[in-house]
């Protein structure tokens, strides 16, 4: 299956959010690029990144949570910064150290910047899985 860039599988909605659009196109280039990988394991890596990478630059550099996505993917060498402690001394509770590890660049962020993220990351992630649906069930057919 030939995809253009002007053209989408099938129709991702009868009227597609700007977001998912855009979020198919970036996805949809990704993976042509990635057809030439050959061995597995580096495919699904390369797969992953695709997704993830398309999803932050659709949500753009106004968002920490991009940001630090873009960042973590781009360090190939996966280098870790030991935080120099924690900015707020009250002990955190485990739903809140738990949300800090799903949301991409979590630990730096005061807790209401963390919620306001973490709304916006749930949003690009739900965009991300209903583009993925589609485009699967429209290969599949």
């Amino acid at each position: 299956m030939i995809i253009s860039s002007y053209q989408y599988p099938c129709n991702l909605q009868k009227k597609p959010s700007s977001m998912k659009l855009r979020l198919a196109s970036r996805f949809l280039r990704a993976i042509r690029r990635i057809r030439r990988i050959s061995h597995r394991a580096d495919r699904c890596q390369a797969i992953r990144a695709a997704a993830y990478t398309s999803m932050a630059c659709v949500a753009g550099s106004s968002r920490a949570w991009s940001r630090a996505l873009l960042r973590k993917i781009g360090d190939s060498r996966r280098v870790t910064v030991s935080s120099c402690g924690n900015r707020n001394p009250i002990t955190r509770s485990g739903l809140e150290n738990r949300l800090r590890g799903l949301v991409p660049g979590g630990d730096e962020m005061s807790d209401v910047k963390l919620l306001e993220e973490a709304v916006h990351f749930i949003k690009c992630l739900k965009a991300q899985v209903d583009v993925m649906k589609k485009i699967l069930m429209c290969s599949s057919m």
